[in-house]
């Protein structure tokens, strides 16, 4: 940030100055804008920002994992069940509002817009059910708790398998044919929480890739990897009533528009 200013006149006898008014210039920056091809998934997914709202699902690569973008691409009218390439210039924001990144994209080109194949069809037993994990098989070949304070969640629909891995989100391709099942390890989204978890969570979304067949009974959920083994177990989570359940503040708004988390301990 530049200031322009007038001198400071002192006068002899008299303790007073006089300033001249200064101008204040915004900081700008000379940094060219950046062109690059971006890819875009043909489903919007549920994500909270602000407010529960829909997020594109984003990456720079083919082979790179899916993430959350949860702002929009200026110039672009998304329509569901495509898959898109585009070219788009990434322009630097400075200061940008609590929780928003600090860059915009403005779309150059639609490069491809290509119809989506329709999500595998998956077992009714499993559709629109909350399932909470119980255990997981670690590297080790044992049987390991989850961490009370961090739990794990898996929802089955339409072609799809997420919840809470402990800290984040997940969201995961999942093919079913019969007892067979192959699942395809789809996004996460970004937060850092304490190490035990961030262990936790990893363990647990390696675990779920391996998974080649399942079995659900008495409200028991397990995957079995191809060798048979069993290696994660849940059970199925019953919906809490709002009324007459004790609920915990962990984020409030913050006002510039971002999401805080609740201090520690209180």
């Amino acid at each position: 940030m530049k200031k322009r200013c007038g001198p400071l006149f002192p006068l002899t006898g008299v303790a007073v100055l006089f300033l001249a008014a200064c101008s204040v210039s915004p900081a700008t920056t000379s940094e060219p804008l950046v062109e690059k091809t971006i890819y875009i998934g043909p489903q919007l997914v549920d994500c909270a920002g602000v407010a529960p709202q829909q997020c594109m699902q984003v990456k720079e690569s083919p082979e790179a994992e899916y993430t959350l973008f949860y702002d929009q691409i200026e110039g672009f009218e998304y329509e569901a069940g495509y898959d898109y390439t585009l070219k788009v210039k990434e322009e630097k924001v400075e200061n940008p509002p609590a929780d928003a990144a600090d860059f915009r994209w403005i779309l150059v080109e639609i490069v491809s817009k290509t119809a989506a194949s329709a999500p595998p069809a998956v077992a009714s037993s499993l559709e629109g059910q909350t399932f909470s994990l119980d255990w997981y098989l670690s590297s080790a070949g044992e049987q390991v708790q989850v961490l009370p304070e961090a739990e794990i969640t898996a929802e089955i629909s339409e072609g799809t398998i997420g919840g809470s891995a402990g800290c984040n989100h997940y969201s995961a391709s999942i093919q079913v044919d019969g007892d067979q099942v192959k699942i395809e390890q789809g996004m996460t989204t970004l937060m850092a929480c304490a190490e035990p978890v961030m262990r936790q969570e990893q363990a647990y979304l390696e675990t779920l890739g391996k998974a080649a067949s399942y079995q659900l009974a008495d409200g028991v959920l397990t995957f079995m990897d191809s060798q048979g083994s069993v290696i994660l177990s849940f059970s199925t989570l019953q919906p809490l009533s709002l009324a007459g359940t004790a609920w915990q503040m962990t984020g409030y708004n913050n006002g510039p528009g971002g999401i805080a988390s609740a201090i520690a301990g209180t």
